[in-house]
């Protein structure tokens, strides 16, 4: 997702909410009896003929009718149930003029807020897919993954988010937590691929740590690294690389790493290729460069050679051995 166009979204979005806090005159029945398949999104929407603030409008219907929703969660209701619709009266009480992050519900859950912030976010953008939610150091602000996109704040209720990184204030400077995340997430999703979807170069002994390295045949740098490999091993770093044909797939530089993982000694022809060597090109079917290729791009990959380390930071260009190791934490 492109970052310049994410911001400009965020800021309609939070634009959108702070305009809809007031709410207008209601005019509707005491209660709704509940159909099968409705949502606390539908509800909020659909059944209540009023403009006003859809997330707020949400909080009051979960807090008067808690025993309406299956399992107690607020992704939908029981059917048939008659539940309490507010009035006039009642949003005026509940629902004022006030910021969103004033107006709460009671003892609100980790399930509820994010029903809530799902709602919110498929109402106003419905292309954008959240990936994860989960709550965040700060007492009613949830970390959202947007999926293919960066990482976000949100508010219990729904109503607003901030893009960026959140920082905690420590002795001695600051943590970036936001980077923490995305390095947990980056580390979970290579950590999907299987050892043997991989070329490994091992050191003879039990290595000390690894690096996943996304690389690319015709790339200089990545030759260069290549040539390193040797002495990472000798330093106890095992290197496992997943291929990212920079051009593409489909392109040359893709028939040609996909070459080398389909042959029958990987780490041989991947070496002989770096080294400038011709292969006869072997595409096999079962091939998974294209699968490295999408991973690379989801976690952050924009050229070659990017290194990952164990923990998931993101290394991005050629590091000669020894400082390498620095960076790892390992000694000769």
């Amino acid at each position: 997702m492109n970052v310049w166009l994410f911001k400009q979204a965020a800021q309609a979005l939070i634009l959108v909410a702070a305009s809809t806090v007031a709410m207008s005159t209601v005019a509707m029945a005491e209660e709704y009896l509940t159909q099968q398949g409705d949502t606390l999104a539908d509800i909020a929407s659909k059944v209540i003929a009023a403009e006003g603030n859809h997330a707020a409008i949400m909080r009051w219907l979960a807090a008067e009718n808690p025993t309406a929703f299956i399992d107690g969660k607020l992704d939908l209701f029981k059917a048939n149930v008659p539940i309490k619709l507010p009035q006039e009266m009642a949003l005026q009480e509940s629902i004022s003029s006030a910021p969103l992050a004033v107006v709460t519900v009671p003892q609100v859950s980790i399930i509820n807020a994010k029903v809530l912030i799902v709602a919110a976010f498929q109402r106003a953008r419905p292309d954008w897919q959240l990936q994860s939610i989960k709550a965040s150091p700060i007492a009613g602000v949830y970390e959202v993954q947007i999926l293919n996109g960066p990482l976000a704040y949100a508010s219990s209720t729904g109503g607003y988010f901030i893009a960026g990184d959140l920082y905690q204030i420590a002795s001695g400077g600051f943590v970036n937590l936001a980077k923490q995340t995305r390095e947990q997430l980056r580390a979970q999703a290579i950590e999907k691929i299987a050892l043997n979807q991989m070329i490994i170069f091992s050191p003879e002994k039990a290595a000390k740590t690894h690096v996943t390295v996304f690389t690319d045949i015709d790339c200089g740098y990545c030759r260069k690294l290549h040539k390193e490999v040797p002495e990472l091993n000798r330093l106890g770093i095992e290197v496992r690389y997943l291929a990212y044909p920079r051009a593409g797939i489909g392109s040359e530089s893709y028939k040609k790493i996909a070459t080398a993982w389909c042959s029958e000694d990987r780490n041989k022809a991947l070496t002989q290729m770096k080294m400038g060597q011709s292969r006869s090109m072997n595409v096999c079917d079962d091939n998974p460069v294209a699968e490295h290729f999408n991973l690379g791009q989801q976690v952050g990959v924009t050229g070659t050679p990017a290194l990952v380390t164990a923990s998931g930071e993101l290394l991005p260009g050629y590091m000669p051995a020894k400082k390498l190791a620095e960076v790892l934490g390992v000694t000769p």
